[in-house]
Order: structure tokens, then C-alpha cells, then sequence
């Protein structure tokens, strides 16, 4: 298992190559410079970039099935807890970890 893992992990940097290698000299410069920054700043810099061109990062909204009662005119229960798996905070694991607990 680890070594199918190891085998993707392999796979995903040739493609990520191949996609650095079509895009311009100003964009893999952008690029470079985000690599740099900590998990905070790359929040600062996504609220940043969203009040400045009106546009939310968010992903977005997908239609779903109807939750069953919703049909009878339940209103369906909101989840407001999730649980949350840190697998890699980078360089910066108490950054991360405190940006997670900001969004509590």
C-alpha cells in the first residue's frame, strides 16, 4: 500500500511538471511566490484576491437529491460539526493548526 501511494504520489508530480511547463513566466513566477508563504498568508492573500475582484473561492454548489422529510416540507438539519484530519501542516504545522481553529 505504502508503495502505491509513493507510485501516485510520482504521478502527481509529472503532471503537476507538465502543467507548470504551459503556463507563462509571470504565472510560475506568482506560483513560486505563494510556495513561500505560510498557510496564513495564503489566506490573507485568497481574501485578498476575492474582495479585490468581487469573486468568492469557494467551491461551488451542487445541486443535491432531496434529504428525505424535505418532501413534506421539513426543512432538512444543517450539519455544524465536522471533523477535521490534519495530514500535513508543511513547515508551519502551529500556523495550521491555529487557522483551522479560526474557523471555528
Amino acid at each position: 500500500m505504502a508503495e502505491e501511494k509513493k507510485t501516485e504520489a510520482k504521478k502527481e508530480k509529472k503532471a503537476s511538471k507538465k502543467e507548470r511547463s504551459t503556463l507563462s513566466k509571470k504565472v510560475q513566477t506568482i506560483v513560486d511566490s505563494v510556495k513561500e508563504l505560510s498557510l496564513i498568508e495564503v489566506s490573507e492573500l485568497v481574501k485578498a484576491l476575492e474582495d479585490e475582484f468581487g469573486v468568492s473561492a469557494a467551491a461551488p454548489a451542487v445541486a443535491a437529491a432531496p434529504v428525505a422529510g424535505a418532501a413534506n416540507g421539513e426543512a432538512a438539519e444543517e450539519k455544524t460539526e465536522f471533523d477535521v484530519v490534519l495530514k500535513d501542516g508543511g513547515s508551519n504545522k502551529i500556523q495550521a493548526i491555529k487557522a483551522v481553529r479560526q474557523l471555528k
